[in-house]
């Protein structure tokens, strides 16, 4: 789809925080890349931001976006250097948005996205200078924040119990969506695995919750006849392998897989033609896998700490990952039939949302 008519505000620049456009892009990469690609079919002239280099993914390749890094970002800390940022661009110039949990704290009108806060809630989930950099500049950026969005109801209300002040402000919920051009039931045909499998996807980090599912799944292999492999997607975190290697008996090693990154076509592929997919997270602001798979016809599995159950989709199985164990239920879908719904949310849909809180900034 090509550019619309400009209107008014697109004139006014839109500067994103492109910190998290890196290698192997993940949830947060996903999420910026899409709505900015989006923004940008709907006519608004965006510029990118970072500290470090941007790698751009492919649907933002054949944009000619603009991208800002001074020679001198790579010395400073990313959310030090976003916090800053309205030192060295234009607030006439610029409406600035932070999907990255940070924004200018003066000199820039900015929507802040928030997509969680698992430094709060799962502090031991992360290093010890990761949760405390991304606690404070959380913190001053709320304060500071033209408007609020987050990707989820679910992260909403987190934010309205944790933080007190926010009941002050007005929090729009922007949510994340899947590409559907990409995750759809139309990929049965030319299964590149070997074996049945069940599928888990996230990056390699305790949050993530991986060693539960491995668990159950050695579980089910004793307890049944499955004789499928358990096919683990994502890229290493930290504070992982070694504790995942002492999960993981022996005699098991070799029904246990890791793939590492893949591309989403591949992906694609494998929730099309797994015969489970499992999503333990403790923790997410909205969890976009279980929807990902859910897109793609596969049986689903899912963490209740997430966006998820709050979309009404049909047949999904949610558990509580800290008080209980997903092998039962591993079981029972194994078995059942299954019935899947649409979903009908697109980035087109959300992009349009946030076009509008920036429109409405761009006019104050």
């Amino acid at each position: 789809m090509g550019k619309v008519l400009m209107t008014d505000f697109c004139r006014k620049k839109i500067l994103v925080d492109a910190r998290s456009l890196v290698d192997n892009p993940a949830g947060i990469a996903r999420y910026t890349a899409n709505i900015v690609k989006e923004l940008f079919e709907l006519g608004c002239e965006i510029e990118l931001v970072s500290n470090k280099e941007i790698v751009l993914p492919e649907v933002l390749n054949n944009l000619g976006l603009k991208i800002h890094n001074q020679w001198f970002s790579k010395y400073i800390p990313g959310s030090l250097y976003i916090a800053i940022s309205g030192l060295f661009f234009s607030g006439r110039s610029y409406v600035f948005w932070g999907p990255n949990h940070v924004v200018p704290l003066f000199g820039l009108r900015n929507i802040l996205t928030v997509h969680d806060i698992v430094m709060i809630r799962h502090p031991e989930t992360m290093t010890l200078v990761n949760k405390w950099s991304n606690k404070v500049f959380l913190i001053l950026s709320l304060f500071f924040s033209t408007k609020v969005t987050t990707v989820s109801e679910f992260t909403k209300n987190e934010l309205v119990k944790v933080f007190g002040f926010m009941k002050m402000k007005t929090v729009d919920v922007i949510r994340n969506s899947v590409d559907r051009s990409v995750f759809n039931n139309k990929h049965k045909e030319g299964v590149r695995h070997p074996n049945r499998f069940i599928l888990t996807v996230g990056t390699l980090e305790p949050r993530k919750n991986l060693s539960s599912v491995i668990e159950d799944f050695i579980a089910l292999v004793k307890e049944t006849d499955y004789e499928g492999d358990l096919l683990i997607v994502g890229k290493k975190g930290w504070l992982i392998e070694s504790y995942l290697d002492n999960k993981i008996e022996v005699k098991m090693k070799d029904r246990i897989k890791f793939t590492g990154f893949i591309s989403d076509s591949l992906l694609a592929l494998y929730y099309s033609t797994c015969d489970l997919f499992v999503f333990p997270s403790l923790y997410e602001g909205f969890g976009i896998p279980p929807l990902e798979a859910y897109c793609c016809g596969a049986k689903v599995i899912s963490t209740k700490n997430s966006e998820i159950p709050s979309l009404n989709l049909k047949g999904i199985i949610f558990l509580d990952p800290k008080e209980q164990r997903f092998v039962e239920a591993m079981k029972t879908m194994l078995k059942s039939k299954h019935e899947i719904s649409e979903y009908r949310e697109t980035w087109r849909i959300n992009s349009i949302a946030l076009k509008r809180l920036l429109d409405d900034i761009a006019r104050e």
